[in-house]
């Protein structure tokens, strides 16, 4: 990604994928932004890629999907790298924590903030997502904030 001190252009690359991957690549940003925006509403303050759900993974084949929607949210400004810790979802300083994913056999991931809940739902607008659930996924419940009794 070519940036400067004021904006942000996707590469050659990713634009490429979009051309040539579009129902992949949407699939994906579909899967991201419903995943960031399940876990905003729920008081979530980070989500990384790992978050998404399994049917919106892209294949074996196609690498480098899940990078290259994450760069052209980040340069629609629709979400921003965090870099900040969580400790409480696990996030460690520097914004990264260790993939929820078993095939990543421990590896960390990094996390992502969503700029606004309004830019995220005009991102799903604009890939032809018309209808929004409250309730995005049904397996979040290792994702909502602890009880106070659970903190302390």
């Amino acid at each position: 990604m070519t940036t400067t001190a004021t904006t942000s252009v996707p590469s050659d690359a990713i634009m490429c994928e979009w051309v040539h991957k579009p129902g992949a690549m949407r699939i994906y940003a579909e899967g991201f932004l419903r995943a960031g925006l399940r876990l905003h509403d729920a008081g979530v303050p980070a989500f990384g890629s790992d978050d998404v759900p399994d049917e919106y993974q892209p294949g074996p084949q196609s690498s480098g999907i899940a990078g290259s929607v994450v760069a052209a949210l980040r340069s629609a400004s629709v979400i921003e790298d965090n870099y900040i810790a969580f400790p409480l979802y696990d996030i460690r300083p520097g914004g990264r924590r260790k993939s929820r994913r078993a095939t990543a056999n421990g590896r960390t991931v990094p996390t992502y903030r969503l700029r606004s809940r309004a830019a995220a739902v005009a991102a799903l607008a604009h890939l032809g997502v018309v209808e929004m659930e409250r309730d995005l996924f049904d397996n979040a419940e290792h994702h909502a904030r602890p009880e106070r009794s659970e903190r302390t």
